[in-house]
């Protein structure tokens, strides 16, 4: 249903004009949306970015979605367009929603988008069920842009072969005294309809355009090319955060989708197929947070840590069995964390990472409170021998910014100056390790989204581009031993839910994955130039996975006695 001249037709002597998709987020969720477009979108245009893709000469803009409205720069970018003298006609594209109702706000808002103006108003079953109001709505929007002297057009888009090919939206439409200012047509093949084959293809009424989207990137007259694009960029699944864990499905969202089978020396086993083998320094922790997870995991199981530490002393012994175990790993082919404890004051962490490196292990990280890294180990400084060694992350704990507030919260005193802590990074880059600071979220120190912006930005005053935030573990109920860890942990831990559902609306956080385990989950946001992570974990959710699936292996970790199990409990799990 095309009209021979609809309105706003391009026509010979009409300049360029730019189709920018300020977002791909949307405050309805039309099932067909052209641009793929829903609630769960999450990229937000820069305005830098738009001027950037902006033509030279006369042009025109269109600002669409998504639902550009809600972009919290929207006003900064009509400010933008209107300051620029190459700009002929401003066109905004809307559902609506965000638009005042009552005539004297609703004309002050159009005014406030300057002229000259033409508002294109989106009209179609969904919008009309979500908002009965709207074509009221799009009455009043005629009259006040009339006594402005602007334009209003109805989009109004139909579904063919549905309801009667969508009579309802036309009759009312029509029944409203809208026909006449509105471009009807049916909707076509491509965005979330790409797959109605009953439906036509995209038809184009000029050539003469070019179409930005969210993240920057820039399409010539290609619907379909702007619309997959579109529905490449990221989705938050709200229904996936409400899970959590409990939304875990191997062969569906993990990040592997399958297991391995494997012969440990004879001995069958059914693993994970990105699982880690964590290789647990036997140093005892210099540090005594009131928030261990080394003392929480034993806790959670009715344990003492004192009962889980058993050491294998002698050297030969201990590499003889890790030596062993890599080889029989080597199939699996693992990524490999050293973690503990504290493996920065551990005497054998040289050795382990040699050890690492010889058996060419995969993605190797090492995790630690940081005091010893410039502590001198066989001739180098331990962290030349992480970066000598081909350590490819270094994961600095580290509860708040401030290095007395941090000492007490750890309750470390060996814990690195900011002078020592930006040299550690120094060398860590110029040996092309990259380093992370890790923050867990304590009601009485980083808790809010101030603080996290906080640490973020001390992060990257020493340098480091990569920040992790973690919710206090929480452990099993039927099975915990509530020592001092686990009471420390229920009071002040920071529910992580809020504060993402507070991101998820902040123009600072760009949301980029998810990712989901089988006892933990995690967010990954952009803020600036450093990349955010926030993981919450749930003790009890392991244990009912272990159940669920007994034989399935999910971790690997060697253990101080230097025997391998899938458990943190060197007695529970033991595999070699």
């Amino acid at each position: 249903m095309k009209s021979e001249l609809p309105h706003d037709h391009p026509t010979d002597d009409r300049p360029h004009r730019v189709y920018a998709a300020l977002t791909n987020h949307c405050n309805r969720a039309c099932p067909w949306c052209s641009t793929c477009s829903s609630p769960t979108g999450q990229t937000f245009l820069d305005r830098a970015a738009l001027r950037r893709a902006l033509p030279d000469g006369r042009y025109e803009l269109q600002l669409e979605g998504g639902e550009p409205t809600v972009h919290p720069e929207f006003w900064g970018f009509v400010e933008d367009a209107r300051a620029d003298p190459a700009l002929s006609h401003l066109v905004l594209c809307t559902n609506g929603v965000m638009l005042p109702r009552q005539a004297d706000r609703l004309k002050a808002w159009l005014t406030r988008l300057g002229t000259p103006l033409t508002v294109k108003l989106s009209i179609n079953h969904h919008l009309l069920d979500e908002d009965p109001g709207l074509l009221a709505l799009a009455s009043l929007c005629l009259e006040v842009l009339s006594s402005l002297g602007g334009t209003l057009i109805l989009n109004v888009r139909l579904r063919r072969g549905i309801e009667n090919d969508d009579a309802r939206v036309l009759t009312a439409v029509t029944e409203a005294g809208l026909l006449p200012y509105a471009n009807v047509f049916f909707l076509q093949r491509y965005g979330f309809a790409s797959d109605e084959q009953s439906w036509d293809e995209p038809y184009l009424a000029g050539m003469k355009f070019s179409m930005v989207n969210p993240d920057g990137s820039v399409f010539g007259p290609d619907l379909v090319a702007r619309s997959e694009a579109m529905r490449a960029l990221p989705q938050l699944d709200l229904g996936l955060r409400k899970k959590k864990s409990a939304g875990f499905d191997l062969s569906a969202n993990s990040t592997a989708r399958k297991t391995l089978s494997l012969s440990l020396e004879g001995r069958p086993a059914e693993v994970y197929a990105n699982a880690n083998l964590s290789v647990y320094s036997a140093q005892v922790c210099n540090a005594r947070c009131s928030f261990c997870v080394e003392e929480l995991r034993p806790a959670s199981r009715g344990k003492e840590l004192s009962v889980q530490r058993t050491v294998e002393s002698d050297d030969e012994v201990y590499f003889a069995a890790l030596a062993r175990t890599l080889t029989a790993l080597a199939p699996l082919n693992p990524s490999v964390s050293v973690t503990g404890g504290e493996p920065s004051k551990d005497r054998r962490l040289p050795r382990i990472l040699r050890t690492l490196q010889d058996f060419d292990a995969r993605k190797r990280t090492v995790t630690t409170n940081g005091s010893g890294l410039l502590d001198v180990h066989e001739g180098r400084a331990l962290i030349d021998w992480i970066t000598v060694t081909g350590v490819r992350h270094l994961n600095i704990s580290r509860a708040h910014p401030d290095h007395d507030r941090n000492a007490a919260l750890m309750q470390l005193d060996e814990g690195l100056s900011l002078a020592d802590l930006t040299e550690v990074v120094r060398r860590a880059k110029i040996g092309g390790t990259r380093v992370r600071l890790s923050c867990v979220l304590l009601e009485h120190a980083i808790h809010t989204v101030d603080d996290l912006c906080t640490y973020i930005d001390f992060a990257a005053s020493v340098g480091v581009d990569n920040v992790i935030f973690r919710q206090l573990m929480k452990t099993d109920p039927t099975t915990v031993a509530a020592n001092r860890v686990v009471k420390y942990s229920d009071r002040q831990r920071t529910a992580l839910d809020p504060l993402l559902h507070r991101l998820t609306r902040d123009r600072r956080f760009t949301f980029q994955r998810q990712i989901v385990g089988y006892y933990y989950y995690v967010e990954v946001y952009r803020y600036g130039t450093t990349d955010v992570v926030f993981e919450e974990a749930d003790l009890a959710h392991l244990e009912a996975e272990k159940r669920r699936a007994p034989s399935l292996i999910h971790e690997l970790i060697f253990h101080p006695n230097a025997k391998l199990a899938s458990t943190w409990q060197p007695w529970d799990g033991v595999l070699l």
